[in-house]
C-alpha cells in the first residue's frame, strides 16, 4: 500500500469523499433501464473503478500492455506491473500540446524506472484483507442508500471474498463490477447470482 493510501476511517474525513457511487438524483427521471453512456466501459465497470480509485495505486499501461519488441523508441525492456508515482503537475515539453492545455500544466503520474507519463493507469490489486474492507464499506453503503438487503449484502459478501480467493481470478475491479450489476439486477441479487452460476 503506498504512504497516499487511505483507509476506511480516513476516507470519511477526505475533501472530496466518495460516497455517492450511484450518483446524484437525476431533477428529470430518465427512462426505465436506462442508464448514462461511459465510452469504452460499462456502467457498472466505470462505478466499480471510482469506487476503487480511492487510495489506489496505478500500474504504468505502457509498460504493463506494450510489447518493447514491437516499438523500437519503447524506453521499457521487458513488459512488467510497475507502480506510477503519485499524480504531480508535469510540464508539457510540446508546444502544440500546451496550447490545448491551462498554462502547459497537466497532473500525471509517472513510471519511476522509465520516466513515461501517464494519466491514469490499471488500478492494482489490493490484497484480500483490504479489498475486503472496501467491499464492506461499499455494501454498508448501498444497504443505506439503496436499500440492499441483509441476505443480499452476504451473499456479495461470500461472493467476493470467494472470486478474490481464487489464485489466478478475476481482478478487483472485475470482482466489484460484478457486484455493482447483481446489485442492480432488476430480479435481485439472488436471481442475478442463480442466472450467472
Amino acid at each position: 500500500m503506498s504512504s497516499s493510501a487511505s483507509t476506511p476511517q480516513d476516507r470519511t474525513r477526505a475533501t472530496y469523499p466518495r460516497e455517492n457511487w450511484w450518483g446524484t438524483q437525476y431533477e428529470e427521471e430518465p427512462e426505465p433501464n436506462q442508464e448514462p453512456e461511459y465510452p469504452g466501459v460499462s456502467y457498472a465497470r466505470y462505478i466499480a473503478k471510482g469506487i476503487l480509485a480511492d487510495g489506489c495505486e496505478r500500474l504504468c499501461p505502457k509498460q504493463l500492455l506494450e510489447d518493447p519488441g514491437e516499438d523500437e523508441l519503447a524506453l521499457h525492456d521487458e513488459q512488467a506491473a510497475i507502480v506510477l508515482d503519485d499524480e504531480e503537475q508535469h510540464w508539457v515539453t510540446d508546444e502544440s500540446y500546451q496550447l490545448l492545455t491551462s498554462a502547459g500544466l497537466y497532473p500525471r503520474r509517472v513510471n519511476p524506472r522509465t520516466g513515461y507519463l501517464s494519466g491514469s493507469g490499471p488500478i492494482r490489486d489490493r490484497p484480500r484483507a483490504e479489498f475486503m474492507e472496501y467491499v464492506e464499506d461499499f455494501l454498508a453503503w448501498t444497504s443505506r442508500n439503496r436499500g440492499l438487503r441483509e441476505d443480499d449484502r452476504e451473499l456479495l459478501r461470500r461472493l467476493a471474498f470467494s472470486e478474490k480467493s481464487q489464485p489466478d481470478g478475476p481482478h478487483d475491479v472485475d470482482i466489484v463490477e460484478t457486484l455493482v450489476t447483481a446489485i442492480d439486477y432488476p430480479n435481485g441479487v439472488q436471481e442475478y447470482l442463480e442466472d450467472h452460476k
